[in-house]
C-alpha cells in the first residue's frame, strides 16, 4: 500500500523539483532554449506519431491506418460521448 502511494505522488514530487529549477533560472535565454526544446520534442513526437508510426504500420500491415481495427474501436468509445 505504501509502494502505491509512493507512485501515485512521484509525478507530482518530480514535476516540482523541475519547476522548481525552472523557476530559479532568471535569464531570459536560458528559459528561450527551453521554450525551444520542448516545442521541438513536441513537433517531433507529432511527426512520429502522425507520419512515421501510420507509414510503419501501412508498410508492414498492408492496411490503411486510419481503418485499422484498434482505432476503428477507440472512435466508438469516443462517440458515447458525443450523441
Amino acid at each position: 500500500m505504501v509502494f502505491v502511494l509512493y507512485l501515485n505522488f512521484w509525478p507530482f514530487g518530480l514535476s516540482s523539483i523541475i519547476a522548481g529549477n525552472i523557476f530559479a533560472v532568471y535569464d531570459l535565454e536560458t528559459i528561450y532554449k527551453l521554450g525551444e526544446f520542448v516545442l521541438v520534442v513536441f513537433v517531433g513526437l507529432l511527426i512520429h506519431g502522425c507520419v512515421a508510426l501510420p507509414a510503419m504500420y501501412y508498410l508492414l500491415v498492408r492496411r490503411n491506418p486510419g481503418r485499422s481495427p484498434c482505432l476503428m474501436d477507440c472512435s466508438d468509445d469516443l462517440q458515447m460521448f458525443h450523441p
